[in-house]
């Protein structure tokens, strides 16, 4: 269907295709990162230094409320993103991320362009097609401003992530830590902080501070850990103490209060090789 309106339009087409079957780990976490591997390498082809893809006001309000229910905090909230950076010299663009999924196609039907809707994205067993057939419909009827107000919520929530990154990298700023690797099956990563820069922000940017590095190193940490235990060494490293103090999240990471400074460690997994077919 792309090639044939490709062939229409006179633009130039490109096919590539992913396996993300071939390897282990989660199928459709390995074809997103397949697709934007893919669309990296296909810019560079032909020069391009912006990759456009399609997701739409439906798509946030969707990635909205799978974040909320999974627990991803603020960031996950304040995904999908207008823009961000693919690859370096290369920004992913989302042009369509206020547009309904109605008004996308009814500019479609205007000018004559084939719609494709996917019968996979209705799979209950999935997250998302659950969230399609028995949650969306119902929400979307009582409140049917819902889809801008997703919008809205979501731009206010990076705003707020913006500010608060930039805030706590200038009061707390940090050296990466690596570790000399062991001969297991993991990497241990470390960043340190000075306590008497901890006291100076406070707590709260503490526990940003904390746990988006922790996340940058193992994001696995994202929902493992409950805000109350970042809050909790967050504290510690804020008071008056000098005494040592451990705090053990469970195989993941470790952070030690120091006298002078707040230290954590995260066991980071090496990626698995490819499998044989």
């Amino acid at each position: 269907m792309v090639a044939r309106l490709a062939r229409r339009l006179h633009l130039p087409f490109e096919r590539i295709d992913i396996r993300p079957g071939d390897r282990s780990g989660n199928v459709a976490s390995n074809a997103r990162q397949d697709r934007y591997a893919a669309l990296v390498a296909a810019a560079r082809r032909h020069g391009a230094d912006a990759v456009a893809v399609g997701h739409h006001a439906l798509d946030r309000l969707e990635t909205l409320l799978l974040s909320i229910a999974r627990g991803r905090g603020l960031r996950g909230v304040a995904t999908p993103r207008w823009r961000r950076s693919l690859a370096p010299g290369i920004t992913l663009v989302r042009p369509l991320l206020d547009t309904t999924k109605e008004e996308c196609i009814a500019l479609c039907e205007r000018f004559g362009v084939p719609v494709a809707l996917d019968p996979g994205n209705l799979d209950p067993r999935k997250a998302r097609g659950h969230l399609r057939r028995s949650i969306l419909p119902g929400l979307l009827d009582r409140w049917p401003a819902i889809l801008r107000n997703a919008t809205r919520i979501a731009d206010e929530a990076e705003i707020a992530v913006v500010a608060l990154d930039r805030l706590a990298a200038e009061r707390l700023p940090c050296q990466p830590d690596l570790a000399e690797p062991d001969a297991g099956s993991a990497d241990e990563r470390g960043q340190r902080w000075n306590r008497a820069d901890c006291r100076a922000a406070g707590p709260t940017l503490v526990a940003w501070r904390l746990r988006t590095a922790a996340v940058e190193l193992s994001p696995s940490l994202a929902t493992a850990v409950p805000r109350i235990t970042w809050e909790r060494i967050a504290r510690a490293a804020c008071d008056a103490s000098s005494t040592p103090r451990h705090f053990a999240l469970g195989r993941l990471a470790d952070v030690a209060v120091r006298a002078r400074e707040l230290r954590l460690d995260v066991r980071v997994a090496r990626p698995s090789a490819p499998r044989s077919t």
